[in-house]
C-alpha cells in the first residue's frame, strides 16, 4: 500500500515465476486471478468508488487486463498495449493465416503446448479472453513492427470485440515495436482518456 493516496491508487502486480520472483508462472488464468486478488486487497483497505477501476497492461499484462475486464463488471476503462489476445482469438487468426510465418509459429507453439486447437475445451478457455463480456471502454494500442505480438492478431481481436463493445478502439502505430515505447500514440491515448472521463 506504499505510495497510496486518498484519491489515486496504482497497483502494479509482479507475476509469479518471472525473473527473480518466487513461485511458478500460473498462466493467463492464474495471472488474472492474482491481479484480481491484488485489487480486492486494495478494496479491503480503501474505499474505491464504484466504476473507478481503470486497467492498463502491456503484452501478457494486456491479456490480463482484457481478461479481467471480461470477468468484472466494475471496470471503468481498459488500455491494452501490444496485448496477447488469448489463445481463442490468436489461435483462430493463426489457423486462418498459416502462410504467414508469424502465424504459423504461433499456431505450432499453441498446439504443442495445448494440443489440437479446440477453443471450447477447458484447457483453451483458461488461456482465452471472452470478448463478448468486455463492456468497459477499451483501447488497444499496437505497433505494426512488433516482433512479439503480430499486429494482425490484435486487429483480428479488435474486429471481434467491436461487435460486442461499441466503445472499443484500436490505434495501430506504424513502425512501432513491442510495447510502443515511443511517444507515438500518446496524444491519442490522452484524448481517449479525456473522452472517457479520466
Amino acid at each position: 500500500m506504499e505510495g497510496a493516496s486518498s484519491t489515486f491508487i496504482q497497483v502494479v502486480p509482479e507475476y509469479r515465476g518471472y525473473d527473480d520472483s518466487d513461485g511458478t508462472v500460473p498462466g493467463l488464468d492464474g495471472e488474472t486471478l492474482d491481479t484480481n486478488n491484488a485489487i480486492k486487497a486494495v478494496e479491503s483497505h480503501y474505499h474505491v468508488k464504484p466504476d473507478h477501476i481503470d486497467l492498463l497492461g502491456t503484452s501478457m499484462g494486456g491479456a490480463v487486463v482484457l481478461k479481467l475486464a471480461s470477468e468484472r463488471t466494475d471496470i471503468h476503462s481498459v488500455l491494452a498495449v501490444s496485448p496477447f489476445v488469448g489463445w481463442d482469438s490468436m489461435g483462430e487468426w493463426a489457423k486462418n493465416n498459416l502462410k504467414n510465418p508469424a502465424a504459423s509459429k504461433w499456431y505450432n507453439d499453441m498446439t504443442t503446448v495445448y494440443g489440437p486447437f479446440k477453443p471450447s475445451t477447458p484447457k483453451y478457455q483458461a488461456v482465452s479472453i471472452d470478448y463478448t463480456k468486455i463492456h468497459a471502454p477499451t483501447l488497444l494500442l499496437q505497433g505494426t513492427a512488433d516482433p512479439t505480438v503480430p499486429w494482425q492478431s490484435v486487429q483480428f481481436f479488435y474486429n471481434e470485440l467491436k461487435q460486442a463493445n461499441k466503445n472499443a478502439h484500436l490505434i495501430l502505430v506504424p513502425g512501432a515495436g513491442h510495447g510502443v515505447h515511443e511517444n507515438a500514440g500518446q496524444n491519442d491515448i490522452n484524448q481517449w482518456y479525456k473522452e472517457i472521463g479520466m
